[in-house]
């Protein structure tokens, strides 16, 4: 029931809010909230939450390649321990080489 630019704004204002308020007030403004705008700013909360995990993820898979890389793992290794391919994990240690 939105165009692609109201669901854009929409969304920049739910991030907005996620990240400046508290969760408790959050709480009380989906209370108030019409029932089809509750559902979009649910929808797209579980979407940013999606990609927040997506996120941490990679984070994590990038932290154990570096680390694991100072310490003398293969890249072999470290590509079967972060599930990316071993052109990826050259790729994650050439542009982290320079920010020791």
């Amino acid at each position: 029931f939105y165009n692609e630019k109201e669901r854009n704004l929409l969304e920049t204002i739910i991030v907005y809010i996620f990240d400046n308020i508290e969760e408790i007030k959050i709480q009380e403004i989906l209370l108030i909230l019409p029932v089809k705008i509750k559902e979009e700013v649910m929808t797209i909360a579980q979407k940013l939450k999606k990609e927040g995990i997506k996120e941490g993820e990679y984070r994590a898979k990038v932290k154990t390649i570096i680390n694991g890389y100072k310490k003398g793992l293969s890249i072999d290794i470290l590509s079967a321990l972060s599930d990316l391919n071993q052109e990826d994990v050259k790729k994650i240690i050439d542009e982290h080489k320079n920010q020791d």
